[in-house]
């Protein structure tokens, strides 16, 4: 008999525990932004006041203490302000690799302030010099972003994750910004999006900017740990700039010149 209560007692934990999990599953509102969920007296913002941009993606909004609110689709690149950000860095969810931590950031958008995760935003860096070109009577003006997420380093040294600064176009007049896609073949996966790399295996800036009738063209440098290179990233004019091709790409190895093929 007592054999057989501690059967059914188990079995009613057993079902009160799935219970638990099915619902935790279904309700988005149990999530929580940290690994490890910070007291809410310790989570400290500091005031920057920054100009950034938001990638299009399907965002997470929280609120101060990092719990879950909702999701916010983002269709299209779009302009905010990034009014204060998290003293420190935080992994989303329950994810625990370092290459994921990042800073919870406020921001201003479309006149709310909101609470996200710092992957989905870049503030325009001012610490490389802007280009622009100019091309029958429209003016391309090209920014980097920084990204608030962890780069190549962390508090105690290198950790290898990709570091970089997206780079983003304004097309004037007007007030539109878009990305650029990244060509993705066997060898070149830099990303979704054409970016300048600075991290422990490449370190990249653009040279110049020019126009040859539809096509704004940079020429990027590269340092790698053991050899350089230049290549020609081309972009077509249209009204979204939104896909880019790789000509003229070489690797400088010691004395060697070594051509790269195209890749579009």
């Amino acid at each position: 008999m007592k054999t057989t209560i501690s059967k059914s007692i188990c079995f009613l934990l057993f079902l009160s525990l799935l219970g638990i999990i099915c619902y935790a599953g279904q309700n988005p509102q149990i999530k929580v932004a940290s690994k490890l969920k910070p007291r809410f007296d310790s989570i400290k913002f500091v005031k920057i006041n920054k100009d950034g941009f938001l990638l299009p993606d399907t965002l997470q909004i929280f609120d101060r203490g990092f719990n879950y609110l909702r999701t916010l689709l983002v269709p299209k690149v779009e302009r905010v302000k990034i009014l204060s950000i998290t003293k420190k860095m935080y992994y989303l969810g329950l994810d625990s690799d370092e290459c994921f931590r990042g800073y919870f950031l406020e921001i201003l958008y479309k006149g709310d302030k909101l609470i996200v995760f710092g992957k989905y935003v870049f503030g325009l860096n001012r610490y490389i010099p802007i280009k622009s070109v100019k091309s029958g009577g429209i003016t391309y003006k090209i920014y980097t972003g920084e990204k608030y997420s962890i780069g190549a380093a962390n508090e105690i040294g290198l950790v290898g994750c990709d570091d970089y600064s997206i780079l983003t176009i304004r097309k004037l007049p007007g007030n539109n910004y878009s990305l650029i896609r990244n060509p993705i073949t066997e060898i070149w996966d830099n990303g979704e999006y054409c970016q300048l790399r600075h991290d422990d295996g490449a370190t990249e800036s653009i040279d110049s900017t020019w126009s040859i009738k539809d096509t704004l063209v940079f020429k990027i440098h590269a340092e790698y740990q053991s050899a350089g290179g230049n290549y020609l990233l081309k972009v077509i004019y249209d009204d979204s700039l939104s896909s880019a091709i790789i000509t003229n790409y070489v690797i400088y190895d010691g004395d060697q010149v070594i051509p790269q093929p195209d890749i579009k």
